[in-house]
């Protein structure tokens, strides 16, 4: 457990090399974030194949995993941007509903900002200018 804080700030960094090798020490084998975290890192160094076996062994040990992404996820990382960064991630490990889990909840939040400021200019409760 005490990497996972040093993995998800190299994560958020960008710098997946390091957060892979902080995965590499977690050594909790039997519990689902350890093949989460390798094969969301995996994936964005590039080794495809050992994502995607790291994928497959995260749905061994949490077969509800793929519909319950970002709920397991988010249980743990307070980060909504680190959240996303993760499900894309495994988007690139093989998971594709939680992209799309990601991408819907981003735009029901993009489609809300842009309603209240159309209601905002509508009012004329608008101070800032629109460009």
């Amino acid at each position: 457990w005490f990497h996972l804080a040093p993995y998800l700030y190299h994560y958020k960094q960008g710098d997946y090399e390091a957060a892979l090798r902080e995965a590499r020490k977690f050594g909790l084998p039997d519990l689902f974030w350890s093949p989460l975290l390798h094969a969301a890192a995996l994936a964005r160094v590039g080794r495809k194949d050992e994502a995607a076996a790291a994928y497959e062994q995260l749905q061994c040990l949490r077969p509800d995993f793929t519909k319950r992404a970002r709920h397991y996820v988010s249980g743990l990382v307070m980060s909504d941007e680190v959240v996303c960064a993760l499900l894309q991630g495994l988007r690139l490990a093989g998971d594709n509903t939680a992209a799309a889990t990601h991408t819907t909840q981003e735009f029901s939040r993009l489609l809300g900002a842009i309603q209240l400021h159309v209601e905002r200019l509508r009012t004329g409760q608008y101070t800032g200018t629109v460009q």
